[in-house]
């Protein structure tokens, strides 16, 4: 009988530890949680963009704030190599892009829009590029194709 209910203390004490575990990685009854548990912030817009050499196009932007996103927010535009890269590139010459507003303060859980500007003149070398749009909280890429 003593190997028996050394076997059962040991399956009780392996569950423990996994019921430990549990509530450690979910954050059940500890700290705030992080992350898309948390209902992280998410960035919205559109991932292709066509502007027209002379012209210019302007974009919806919605950054949806999570449950511990506060404070200062700053837009930040830049080109990059590729899509999910952070290296930067220059931009093409005659090509420019901007985001309004670009510095706002936001509060947890809310809802906030701004508009991303782009023109390419008349000069500007035809191709693809890819931009990063960050908000510190949330990135995304965009491709916009020049015309």
């Amino acid at each position: 009988m003593g190997q028996k209910s050394f076997f059962i203390e040991f399956a009780v004490i392996c569950l423990l530890i996994a019921a430990i575990s549990i509530v450690a990685y979910t954050g059940v009854g500890g700290e705030e949680e992080t992350g898309a548990a948390a209902g992280a912030a998410s960035l919205q817009v559109q991932e292709h963009v066509e502007v027209v050499r002379g012209g210019a196009a302007t974009v919806p932007v919605t950054l949806e704030t999570g449950a511990g996103t506060v404070g200062e927010v700053r837009y930040t535009l830049c080109r990059v190599t590729a899509a999910e890269e952070k290296e930067q590139c220059p931009m093409p010459d005659g090509f420019s892009v901007g985001i309004d507003p670009m510095v706002f303060h936001a509060e947890p859980d809310t809802a906030y829009q701004a508009e991303m500007n782009l023109s390419a003149c008349p000069e500007c070398s035809p191709g693809a590029y890819v931009l990063m749009l960050d908000a510190g909280v949330a990135s995304r890429w965009i491709e916009v194709t020049v015309v």
